[in-house]
């Protein structure tokens, strides 16, 4: 398995949403750490701090926001998650 930078996951469980942002970055092979935020309102404000927003799951990547379920589509459409996760510093 090629190096990758740590992703980090916040998501509130059970979730439809949250089912298929792990279903994506096992699909792709990405290893991530879960943080559950269900009973967590600390945690749980942490996507709103960064982003404004407050739906979850919400993805760090390398320790920086970037987005949930939406954001990583796109992203691994146009090939810049796997740039994001296992490219260059």
């Amino acid at each position: 398995m090629a190096d990758q930078k740590e992703v980090v996951v916040y998501a509130r469980r059970p979730s439809w949403r949250w089912w298929l942002t792990k279903r994506l970055l096992s699909r792709l092979g990405y290893h991530f750490k879960v943080i559950d935020a269900t009973n967590n309102l600390r945690l749980c404000s942490s996507p709103a701090h960064y982003m404004g927003r407050e739906t979850m799951p919400y993805v760090f990547i390398d320790h920086r926001p970037v987005g949930g379920l939406s954001e990583l589509k796109t992203l691994e459409r146009s090939g810049n998650l796997e740039h994001m996760v296992r490219g260059g510093v």
